[in-house]
């Protein structure tokens, strides 16, 4: 049985610096990263075969933000906490 397409992202609260890890994920991932107010910080697409760990800096206000990945099945939004 496949398993459901997944994103975790560690560690979680943060300073600004995490990974993104997708698992069970194939094929063209588009993912954003956006503030409270939905202004995206981040729009990439990336290609994982699989399971791929994304690497992340940014230089973020401590709050709260959300990393939403989107796939060719669906869509998984995450809850980031930079403090």
């Amino acid at each position: 049985t496949e398993s459901a397409e997944d994103i975790s992202i560690y560690p979680n609260p943060n300073n600004g610096m995490f990974n993104l890890n997708f698992s069970n994920v194939n094929g063209n991932v588009n993912y954003q990263i956006y503030d409270t107010k939905g202004s995206i910080i981040v729009d990439e697409n990336i290609f994982t075969n699989g399971n791929t760990v994304k690497e992340i800096s940014l230089n973020l206000v401590p709050g709260v933000y959300y990393v939403k990945l989107i796939t060719a099945t669906q869509t998984v939004v995450e809850k980031l906490v930079i403090e």
